[in-house]
């Protein structure tokens, strides 16, 4: 039996090693051409599809009648045309299989392919992980006090690139942002009226200052040490401000 996987399907989980309860569904999935592009049946065989994964450790038979099943679909599940749009991958056999039954669609398919290419290159689609690093911070900025981003200049960008590969991908930077929440003195509840930034986090040493723990005793400026820290992070940002 050929098997098939969700790509990229780490963006979804929040732990590692283990089937979760839960996935992470960004909203700004309807933001997503690709996804715009499929059928309304199609997106909804996916979405239930990235479910099936999380129970499933991401490997999935091949087989649309047993998928279909699985999610409870009341429509036939088109697999190929998910392969196609590149939402799944499949083993390599299954892959040679489906080369020979299919080769009569190979030229309008990549005639699709390359008009939604074309077509992205425009729109360009921002399902990427430096905006879904933004959407965690403005949900954490939300429910603590914090300066929402309302922008993404390309500093900014280039450097969230930079700190998801220090962090090891979303879910390092979702634990990061997990210190921030637990840090009063980075949340402006340490006797002073400083707070965490977007920017401040994006600074390579005080992300990396945050992740070694040389934050997590302050909690108040009063007993010292706190008012150091905020002068240092201050005048880090104030080193990087022309490249923000």
């Amino acid at each position: 039996m050929n098997h098939f996987s969700v790509k990229n399907f780490e963006s979804f989980q929040h732990y590692k090693d283990r089937t979760p309860p839960w996935i992470k569904l960004y909203n700004c999935t309807l933001e997503d051409y690709e996804i715009a592009s499929l059928p309304d049946v199609s997106k909804a065989h996916l979405f239930a599809i990235w479910l099936l994964a999380s129970r499933s450790h991401n490997k999935i038979p091949y087989d649309a009648r047993f998928v279909g099943n699985k999610i409870n679909a009341t429509e036939p599940v088109d697999l190929d045309l998910l392969v196609q749009s590149g939402f799944i991958v499949i083993d390599q056999g299954c892959s040679n299989m489906l080369a020979e039954s299919k080769q009569d669609d190979i030229p309008e398919r990549e005639e699709r392919r390359g008009e939604r290419e074309v077509e992205k290159k425009v729109l360009t689609s921002s399902v990427d992980d430096t905006r879904l690093m933004v959407d965690s911070w403005n949900r954490m900025a939300s429910d603590y006090g914090l300066t929402k981003v309302q922008k993404l200049t390309k500093a900014r960008k280039a450097k969230a690139v930079a700190r998801l590969k220090d962090c090891g991908g979303l879910e390092g930077w979702d634990a990061a942002l997990e210190k921030v929440a637990k840090t009063p003195g980075l949340l402006g509840q340490a006797g002073g009226n400083w707070k965490a930034s977007f920017d401040f986090l994006l600074q390579e040493s005080s992300f990396v200052k945050l992740m070694e723990g040389s934050y997590d005793n302050w909690t108040d400026t009063r007993r010292g040490g706190g008012v150091d820290v905020v002068a240092q992070a201050l005048s880090e940002i104030e080193t990087e401000r022309n490249g923000t």
